[in-house]
């Protein structure tokens, strides 16, 4: 859907090497997302979203099996697997996400914005 963050963010990240898009769960065929998964394992250099066609450069285009109710160790497994630059904790209980950015704190570079703070990427 056009008009998404996900899509604006996906046409800005597609063309870019450094950048990577992982989706958390199902993708409906008829979704962009799906295209865009679909489009990484055929290995096409180019995609249409909405009105526009867009270059995929990216080569870090996976889907993992999230659950929203993944248990402490998962939430710590996640991270070390994927290996980012930097966590930015937005959802879930004050304590649970001080308690995984404890554990995590010498790994990553980790942020827990307050509501409605506006974060740099």
């Amino acid at each position: 859907v056009e008009d998404t963050l996900s899509y604006i963010f996906a046409k800005q990240m597609l063309p870019n090497s450094k950048d990577g898009i992982f989706f958390m769960g199902y993708q409906s065929p008829e979704s962009d997302g799906y295209r865009v998964l679909q489009s990484s394992k055929n290995g096409d250099d180019k995609i249409a979203l909405g009105e526009e066609t867009v270059e995929i450069r990216t080569k870090n285009i996976d889907i993992f099996n999230f659950s929203g109710h993944a248990d402490y160790q998962e939430l710590l497994d996640l991270p070390r697997k994927l290996q980012p630059e930097k966590l930015i904790y937005v959802h879930g209980d004050e304590g649970a996400l001080e308690n995984l950015a404890e554990e995590l704190q010498y790994e990553f570079e980790i942020q827990i914005p307050s509501n409605l703070q506006t974060v740099e990427l």
